[in-house]
C-alpha cells in the first residue's frame, strides 16, 4: 500500500505529488504522522521567495480517515497548522466519496432516517425499481462490494431524476417529502462540486444553503434522539 500526498495550488492549474509512503497497513495513528510531517515540510518549503501556505486537506471516507479527524481534536473540520502561526487548517472530504456515503445512508434496510418528522426510506426506491419505469435497477440499491464502488450508480440514485420517478410512483406525495429532500439536495451538492466549467459565485450561496440544511437536520436529531446524534 503507498499512501500518496498532492500539492493542488489554488492560484493556478498544478497539482504534482509531493510525497509517497509505503506502508503496510494503514491506521489513523500512522496517518496523523504522515500528515502532519508532509505539512511540516510543505509550510517550510518556499517559492519565489514565499512560503507555501497549507489552506486544506482533502482525504476520502475511510475510517481511518474519520479516525485522524477524531483523534485530532479537528474540530468543525478546520485544525492549525503548528508551523505557520497556527494558520487555519480547512479539512474536506472529496465529493465523489460524501456522494457514495449519502447513496449508503439512504439505501441501508437498517437505517431508519426521518427529517423533520418525514420518513427518508429505501423502501421509496424499491418502488421505483420494482416498477421498471426508471434507469434505476435492483443493482443501484442492494449494494455488492462491487456494485457500491461506482461513483456512477451513486449519482443515478441522489438524482432529481429519481425524485421525479418518486413522484410516479405508489406512494402519496406527502410521504415521500423527506426521501425526496434528501435525494434533492445531495443531487445539488454533487452538481455543484462536479462542476468543471468554472467557478458560480452563487454556489457559495448554495453550498452554505445545503449545509445549514444538513446542521439543522443534525441538531434536530440531537435534541429528539441524543444517541443517534454521535
Amino acid at each position: 500500500m503507498v499512501c500518496q500526498f498532492f500539492f493542488s495550488s489554488v492560484e493556478g492549474d498544478f497539482s504534482w505529488p509531493v510525497a509517497s509512503f509505503p506502508v503496510r497497513q494503514m491506521n489513523s495513528a500512522k496517518l496523523k504522522v504522515l500528515v502532519w510531517k508532509v505539512i511540516e515540510v510543505l509550510s517550510k518549503t518556499t517559492i519565489k521567495n514565499r512560503h507555501i501556505q497549507v489552506l486544506y486537506g482533502v482525504c476520502d471516507g475511510s475510517s481511518y480517515s474519520h479516525a485522524f479527524f477524531r483523534k485530532s481534536n479537528i474540530q468543525n473540520w478546520v485544525s492549525f497548522n503548528l508551523y505557520n502561526n497556527n494558520a487555519p487548517i480547512w479539512w474536506l472530504s472529496d465529493y465523489p466519496h460524501l456522494i457514495k456515503k449519502l447513496r449508503n445512508f439512504i439505501v441501508n434496510p437498517d437505517r431508519n432516517m426521518e427529517w423533520s418528522k418525514q420518513s427518508i426510506t429505501s423502501q421509496h426506491l424499491i418502488d421505483v425499481v420494482e416498477r421498471r419505469q426508471t434507469k434505476l435497477r435492483w443493482k443501484d440499491v442492494k449494494l455488492s462490494a462491487r456494485t457500491k464502488m461506482p461513483v456512477k450508480r451513486a449519482v443515478e440514485v441522489c438524482s432529481d431524476e429519481v425524485v421525479t420517478d418518486i413522484c410516479q410512483g405508489s406512494y402519496p406525495l406527502e410521504e415521500t417529502i423527506g426521501t425526496r429532500m434528501y435525494l434533492s439536495i445531495c443531487a445539488k451538492l454533487f452538481r455543484i462540486m462536479n462542476n468543471s466549467t468554472g467557478v458560480d459565485p452563487s454556489s457559495y450561496r448554495e453550498l452554505i444553503k445545503i449545509m445549514n440544511w444538513f446542521t439543522k437536520w443534525y441538531n434536530e436529531i440531537q435534541m429528539t434522539m441524543p444517541e443517534k446524534g454521535q
